[in-house]
């Protein structure tokens, strides 16, 4: 589980995460209710920003990531089995899911590309 993720809030620049997925080599950032609570309301990937942002020309500093983020996220606890997150993530066709712990603010976004069961 990873101390202190990085997040943004919803009201965060599309710009703004997309420097944090270039400044921590991350490819996903979790869009969390307020930096309080850690409350994990949407996601966004590199994918997102490329599809919902630069192919449609919105403009990186005034749109606000919560316009383009995923809104279903699915999350799953830390003791979930990875044979059950892979089928979470097949059923759904996902790569990233962030595992959420009951405490609020630790979790981790693995990254199991082509992973399929």
């Amino acid at each position: 589980m990873t101390e202190g993720p990085i997040t943004c809030t919803p009201q965060s620049s599309v710009r703004e995460v997309a420097r944090l997925m270039r400044n921590h080599d991350v490819g996903a950032v979790p869009i969390v209710r307020d930096l309080k609570s850690h409350a994990v309301v949407g996601v966004v990937t590199d994918r997102d920003l490329a599809l919902r942002v630069v192919a449609e020309g919105l403009d990186r500093d005034q749109t606000p990531v919560h316009r383009v983020m995923s809104r279903d996220v699915v999350c799953c606890g830390p003791l979930e089995s990875h044979e059950r997150l892979l089928q979470v993530m097949a059923d759904r066709q996902i790569r990233r899911v962030p595992i959420v712990d009951g405490n609020g603010g630790q979790f981790s976004t693995p990254h199991f590309a082509g992973a399929r069961s």
